[in-house]
């Protein structure tokens, strides 16, 4: 019950833009580990 209150007393563009910080955070977050899955391949290749 407390959470729905608090939803509420946020501003919508307030909360979008924390949608948007989270999705900017999560594709950071892909393309850093598509790196380094890159690397990885890359390092295990040569070494082999």
């Amino acid at each position: 019950m407390s959470v729905s209150h608090a939803s509420e007393r946020i501003p919508r563009n307030v909360s979008r833009k924390a949608l948007r910080f989270q999705l900017m955070l999560a594709g950071m977050l892909l393309i850093a580990t598509v790196i380094m899955h890159v690397d990885a391949l890359r390092l295990g290749r040569t070494s082999v």
